[in-house]
């Protein structure tokens, strides 16, 4: 069963993942992580006075999602790009919208993997995009990629866009952040 959150806690689900795999890395002793194989944009550092992993290296996450598309998906005609303030290297992340409706997130982090099963909701490039929460006011995504690594989405609609006409809100919101995975994977050059 998906686990159900509100744009408010959508933060707390990604600084969780980020201390739990903190901590995880810490426990391990030797590590298989390396850095990634390719990535996008300019090398940004994970938050105010953090740098990020340098998995991350190359990475901007407000430039693999233009902020148009991030606008249209949450129902919106016109939002800006903001980095997130992390307190992790392990996690980098950018808000469009800034909080509440009508607003995405996007955050790629180490060591996301809680050991949950979410349902599969599509594909990108053969790995899963995965529903972690979808209610008719978000939708929030996860991808998967080696080294420990995922990308995490979500979008909060508009109070209008709320009232559309779909058959599924709750889908809707899902192919939106579904549709947004896809857009940042394609630039990430991550397996």
């Amino acid at each position: 069963m998906p686990l159900v959150t509100t744009r408010s806690n959508f933060r707390g689900i990604v600084a969780a993942a980020a201390v739990l795999s903190v901590a995880a890395l810490a426990g391990c002793g030797d590590s298989d992580t390396t850095e990634p194989d390719g990535a996008a944009a300019t090398s940004a550092p994970g938050g105010e006075g953090v740098e990020a992993s340098p998995a991350f290296e190359g990475v901007d996450p407000c430039s693999l999602v233009p902020a148009e598309r991030a606008a249209e998906a949450a129902g919106d005609s016109e939002i800006s790009a903001e980095r997130s303030p992390q307190d992790s290297p392990d996690i980098i992340g950018c808000d469009w919208g800034g909080f509440g409706e009508g607003s995405a997130s996007l955050a790629v982090m180490l060591g996301g993997d809680l050991g949950m099963e979410y349902e599969s909701i599509g594909e990108v490039d053969g790995k899963n995009i995965e529903l972690m929460s979808g209610t008719p006011g978000n939708c929030a995504v996860q991808v998967q990629y080696s080294n420990e690594r995922t990308l995490l989405v979500s979008v909060v609609p508009t109070g209008e866009a709320k009232a559309s006409d779909h058959p599924d809100p709750n889908r809707k919101w899902c192919d939106q952040a579904a549709d947004l995975a896809r857009i940042a994977d394609s630039n990430l050059d991550w397996d």
